[in-house]
């Protein structure tokens, strides 16, 4: 079993969890993905952060932490730092492109996102293919009027179980 926390919770939860100071670290996109076995059962605390290995490290080593590449898992078959659909949270924008014709962008989100997170995430995708101009976020989301959804894993497994029952 894996109990994700936010990074800036990780120290205080590690302590709490184990007297484990062997902490993993692996590069994942966007960012890295923590995890903390506990020595004797199959339990594992695990957190996401956009920063890199080596910021992770300079962060906790102070802390008395000892950082170590890798990346625990109760399935070895999964790829470090993948997300399971059954934790996966979607967000998705409908807004008004500039042509005034309506668009959807959609991404999936390993931790529930916010709002303004899902806006930033599809601007900053839209920059970096050049979809968009490179103008303030502000300006991005006055021009493009987005409405917002983010649909949770319990929400997703609902829907699906609509649709298996018919």
């Amino acid at each position: 079993m894996t109990l994700y926390v936010p990074f800036d919770e990780f120290p205080a939860a590690a302590r709490r969890f184990s007297d484990e100071k062997r902490i993993y670290v692996q590069a994942v996109e966007g960012g890295s993905l923590l995890t903390l076995a506990h020595p004797v059962s199959d339990r594992v605390l695990a957190a996401n952060t956009p920063l890199s290995a080596e910021k992770v490290r300079a962060a906790l080593e102070p802390e008395g932490f000892e950082v170590l590449q890798g990346c625990w898992g109760p399935d070895p078959s999964m790829a470090p730092g993948s997300v399971s659909l059954s934790e996966a949270f979607i967000g998705a924008v409908a807004y008004e492109s500039s042509d005034n014709r309506p668009g959807v962008w959609i991404d999936a989100f390993p931790s529930q996102p916010t709002q303004v997170q899902v806006i930033q995430a599809m601007f900053n995708e839209f920059v970096r293919t050049g979809e968009a101009p490179e103008i303030p976020f502000e300006e991005f989301v006055r021009l493009a009027k987005p409405t917002t959804a983010v649909v949770t894993p319990v929400e997703i497994a609902h829907y699906l179980e609509s649709k298996t029952q018919s």
